[in-house]
């Protein structure tokens, strides 16, 4: 009994499966155009090539689409950017116990000429709104894949994450 107790409260450490609080209110994130150049700034991928690179997928609002890390979502002829930087995964892994389910978090970010802006989205939650020149937009996280699986951890560049972008 102690073994399986140890055992449990081991996995329960390495693997993030528990949480002093429920997760955070959506935020609503507004960025307006930065009045003075950032050094570290880059310029946007064009959103019409004559052969589209693997790291851009082309999307409308309020479809389906999916992304790797590196690639960008460009809608409305490159007018709006959208990529993830990061994936936080607390989920249970499967083979493993946990009192609690865990979450899966993206960090994102969303550009429309020099207005940028970064939030957090996370699956299961309700969209969060972000306003980039005075236009509003409502981002949802759909899915994540893969599912944590005991006793791996998932590289950065095996996540798959499906997102919707509307005009709100």
């Amino acid at each position: 009994m102690k073994k399986t107790v140890a055992a449990l409260i081991v996995a329960l450490l390495l693997f993030g499966c528990l949480a002093s609080s429920p997760p955070a209110p959506v935020p609503t994130v507004t960025a307006t155009p930065s009045s003075t150049p950032s050094a570290t700034a880059t310029a946007a991928p064009t959103a019409t090539p004559q052969e589209p690179p693997s790291d851009i997928v082309y999307s409308d609002f309020g479809e389906e689409f999916t992304l790797i890390s590196g690639q960008r979502a460009v809608f409305n002829e490159g007018q709006v950017l959208f990529w993830y930087t990061n994936v936080s995964d607390s989920r249970c892994p499967t083979g493993v116990q946990c009192v609690w389910a865990g979450i899966v978090s993206i960090h994102a970010n969303m550009q429309s000429g020099s207005a940028k802006a970064a939030f957090t989205l996370t699956q299961g939650q309700n969209a969060t709104n972000v306003t980039l020149n005075q236009q509003s937009y409502s981002v949802t996280l759909e899915s994540v894949t893969p599912y944590p699986e005991y006793p791996n951890r998932i590289p950065l560049s095996e996540y798959r994450a499906t997102f919707i972008v509307s005009k709100a």
